[in-house]
């Protein structure tokens, strides 16, 4: 049967080819990544396909047939071609969601297969005429053009197999568009093969890519507009993909530490020209295969490796290392860029997309070199600190903070007369963590102020519902932060929070380690002294360890002085620092201070400290930390009081 065709909607679709050839060309990003190559390859097909098959018609159109040869040679071509854009839509697909990342070569074999045997059978066609042929009445299909759209049905259901497949590592936009675009190739498909005059396949296909170009190709979001290249949010969809499919890869994080600072030295302009040198560096010397290259906020790159030997990343880090010792020209300055460089191993160290995620986003100090490599003791700190700031997290939203008592003994008195209120906190994911790990983040990321008014709430809630001071408990020791001490409205904060429970501050006594510098001083003594004006009275900790300092130590009314556990541990063995803690706690009696030892925990420890003046003691001679209840009725049995069941209960 002799067709008739109109060539408008091939001429078309080559318009919109060029149109996103030149829109793509006008975007002056790295385009080194597998996916952009393919819808390009995609775009010239279509293009080329739509300029074959409008120049078949013309020559039909126009000479009748009778250039039999080039128009033999045209129809080949977009036959070829269209069956191309079959293979390469999938292949885009697979791009978008990493699953035709790192394909075996079987896995090559048999996705191009049916394409070879299409391929095959328009080159079979010059002899048979099986598919088409011309005559001298023009172009004319036969009943074997099915086998095209054979070919075209098993590359869409593979298409659609790996798009439910894989949906869960598909970013939603880019599904929607992949979706989108589907369904507009597959209509022109149904209605050109319904209407065989009109030649709408190559249009939609051509639509179909503008819809791409559109939605997912010009995604602002997923480039840094710095520099051009891919940033987090690219990384972090790459990340999941590689892990989802069990990919082993490396990853390269270099964090530049101090660029912020020359952010605020710099012009402008001289800061561009900065970064864009170290970036334009990095790019010329790692844009290889299997290697993409992120950056991440505006002083991370991260080199993503699919790198199973870890040679390949190996060599980057020693480049990289090598070359950031090294110092960048700016104009006529030199200037050289702390950087921490951690290369990092995918899945051996990480479990979960989110975990290297949070690795790689995750800041902190540099410390000694001003080019530092870690290795895994210091990533898996990183991991550690990380894993801890989640708990803390967790820990303030779901209340998880647990306050127990352990007792103070007065040796004057032969009694328990106060004691140390200590946080405990089990997590539901890492389960007991102790406060040394909790303490020194906290006062990092600022939650500190929060854990600590946490802990005054539950020990005046204590004082309120269990009225300790019936079994000769006189106050208690709460601890506070350094960081606290510095903060605006302390003192009225906690004047208040004790007023919120009816409970006097005189039964509260802050206890907190001295660190701060000179500069603070002043801050810490305006502090301490409108606590002091509110009633409250303090312990000073740790002292006899690096944090002491005596000259602070005269000036200021500390009603306890505790000394330090890890003086009395070392005087067993170490005949100097028991000297030393001997004239240490004579010192402070003489003050006219209680000297409060902790850490005692056997007799010989009792009789040596009390021995040398120690009024008060704390230790596991006499008892750990213990839950509220727990400590009122070992303090009311030590004390000889009887307990009552009913206090607490209300």
């Amino acid at each position: 049967m002799k067709l008739s065709y109109d060539y408008g909607f091939d001429a078309a679709a080559c318009v919109l080819c060029i149109i996103c050839l030149i829109f793509s060309a006008s975007k002056k990003r790295v385009k080194s990544v597998t996916q952009h190559q393919v819808y390009l390859g995609m775009v010239i097909n279509v293009m080329i396909g739509s300029a074959a098959d409008m120049g078949s018609l013309v020559i039909e159109q126009q000479f009748g047939g009778r250039p039999y040869p080039l128009m033999n040679a045209l129809t080949m071509i977009y036959f070829a071609f269209h069956l191309l854009f079959g293979a390469l839509y999938v292949y885009y697909i697979m791009c978008a969601n990493g699953s035709g990342i790192r394909w075996k070569k079987r896995t090559h074999v048999f996705y191009l297969l049916p394409l070879a045997v299409g391929i095959a059978l328009i080159f079979i066609n010059l002899a048979t005429g099986m598919i088409y042929y011309y005559d001298s009445t023009g172009y004319h299909r036969s009943s074997w053009i099915l086998a095209f759209y054979i070919i075209a049905l098993i590359y869409a259901a593979g298409g659609i197999v790996n798009v439910i497949r894989y949906r869960s590592v598909t970013p939603d936009r880019v599904f929607q568009v992949i979706v989108a675009s589907t369904a507009v190739v597959i209509t022109g498909i149904i209605i050109q093969a319904i209407v065989s005059k009109l030649v709408l396949e190559l249009i939609t296909e051509a639509i179909a890519l503008l819809v791409i170009l559109r939605w997912a190709e010009s995604d602002e979001s997923n480039f840094d507009q710095l520099t051009q290249l891919q940033n987090e949010n690219a990384l972090f969809v790459r990340i999941r993909q590689l892990m989802y499919r069990k990919i082993e890869f490396r990853s390269v994080c270099v964090q530049l530490t101090n660029l912020s600072f020359y952010y605020r030295l710099l012009s402008s302009d001289e800061y561009f020209s900065l970064t864009t040198d170290v970036y334009n560096w990095i790019v010329a010397n790692f844009s290889m295969k299997n290697v993409r290259i992120y950056t991440c906020h505006h002083d991370r790159i991260v080199i993503n490796v699919i790198d199973p030997t870890g040679d390949k990343s190996s060599r980057i880090t020693d480049m990289l290392e090598e070359r950031m010792k090294q110092p960048w020209s700016v104009g006529k300055r030199e200037i050289y860029l702390k950087a921490r460089i951690m290369p990092l191993q995918i899945p051996e160290d990480f479990n979960s997309p989110e975990e290297l995620s949070e690795v790689i986003e995750g800041s902190g100090e540099l410390r000694g070199r001003d080019v530092t490599v870690l290795g895994s003791a210091e990533i898996a700190a990183i991991k550690h600190s990380i894993g801890i700031e989640k708990c803390i997290e967790r820990v303030l939203a779901n209340n998880g903070i647990e306050v127990y008592y352990q007792p103070i003994w007065n040796s004057e008195t032969k009694s328990i007369c106060a004691c140390e209120a200590l946080m405990r906190i089990y997590d539901s994911e890492l389960g007991f963590v102790p406060p040394s790990s909790i303490v020194p983040l906290a006062e990092q990321n600022g939650t500190i102020r929060d854990i600590d008014r946490i802990v005054l709430e539950s020990v005046c809630a204590f004082i309120r519902d269990y009225q300790p001071q019936k079994y000769g408990i006189r106050y208690i020791e709460v601890n506070l932060s350094m960081y606290e001490m510095l903060s605006q409205g302390l003192a009225e904060s906690f004047s208040d929070i004790a007023n919120k429970y009816g409970v006097p501050v005189s039964m509260l006594n802050i206890e907190f380690t001295e660190t701060c510098s000179n500069e603070q001083a002043k801050i810490f003594e305006g502090t301490k002294k409108k606590l002091s004006q509110e009633g409250f009275r303090f312990s000073l900790d740790d002292f006899g360890t690096e944090y002491s300092n005596m000259g602070r130590l005269f000036n200021n009314d500390f009603m306890n002085i505790k000394l330090d556990k890890s003086l009395l541990w070392e005087s067993g063995s170490d005949e100097n620092t028991r000297t030393m803690l001997a004239s240490l706690t004579r010192m402070i009696r003489q003050m006219g201070c209680n000297a409060l030892q902790e850490g005692v925990e056997t007799r010989e420890q009792l009789e040596f400290v009390t021995s040398n003046g120690c009024n008060l003691v704390q230790g596991y001679y006499f008892s750990k930390p213990l839950p509220a209840e727990k400590f009122l009725r070992y303090t009311a049995d030590f004390n000889g009081h009887q307990y009552d069941d009913r206090i607490g209960g209300r």
